[in-house]
């Protein structure tokens, strides 16, 4: 179950805001939480499950700890070599070592996304920038992977992609092209919902998609 992606986790009082953006926990009066990646963040909140479920059975071996771990996270014990055995379910885990059923699940915190788009011209470049938004304030948009794509066909493809800073913005430069439809994708997290841009027409010299992506440069958080 580790690494994870994009944890939400305790934070250092040291860390830095700009590398981990501060976000508010509802509930919580003090402390401070963020969102990160990787075994750091992902080993503890495996470690603080087993310590509930060894506290709900104590006689339990530590085999049988990582057992009642594995099977009730979201694989249902069956492992992949993307995400493990799955999401934890601290709650199922704590269940099945009281020998009880898990209790009803509390509905998921996701909000709406709102996407917003802007370009401006210049002699060489057409700069775009961006800025992802969450409705519910609980809810960074801080550190999401935004991307800019270009319609070839009927098909949107990718050309460039970053992540946003901490207010939600991101930006690209891209050389200009002949009515060229440009877009920005958020495809979404599962605290936050998928979104896009209104579509834009740039004017200039024509350039098919893949070689559009060749010429973006990413001003922010490089991905």
């Amino acid at each position: 179950m580790a690494p994870g992606e994009e944890v939400l986790s305790a934070l250092s009082s040291q860390s830095p805001a700009s590398i981990y953006p501060r976000f508010a926990l509802p509930g919580s009066g003090s402390g401070l939480y963020g969102y990160s990646s990787g075994t750091s963040f992902a080993s503890p909140q495996v470690a603080g499950a087993a310590a509930l479920v060894w506290a709900a059975k104590p006689t339990a071996t530590a085999t049988e700890v990582a057992q009642i771990i594995e099977q009730t996270a979201s694989g249902r014990g069956a492992w992949n070599s993307t995400l493990g055995y799955g999401v934890l379910d601290v709650a199922a885990a704590v269940s099945a070592a009281l020998g009880s059923s898990a209790p009803d699940e509390l509905p998921s915190l996701r909000a709406r996304s709102a996407l917003a788009m802007k370009i401006k011209r210049s002699k060489s470049r057409v700069h775009i920038g961006a800025r992802l938004s969450s409705l519910m304030p609980a809810i960074s948009p801080a550190r999401r992977l935004v991307r800019l794509q270009a319609k070839q066909g009927r098909r949107w493809l990718t050309i460039a992609s970053a992540r946003t800073d901490v207010s939600g913005r991101v930006s690209w430069a891209v050389r200009p092209t002949g009515g060229q439809r440009l877009r920005v994708r958020y495809l979404g997290a599962s605290d936050l919902m998928s979104v896009s841009s209104r579509f834009v027409r740039v004017a200039g010299p024509q350039l098919p998609a893949r070689k559009l992506a060749g010429h973006a440069h990413v001003h922010g958080h490089h991905s």
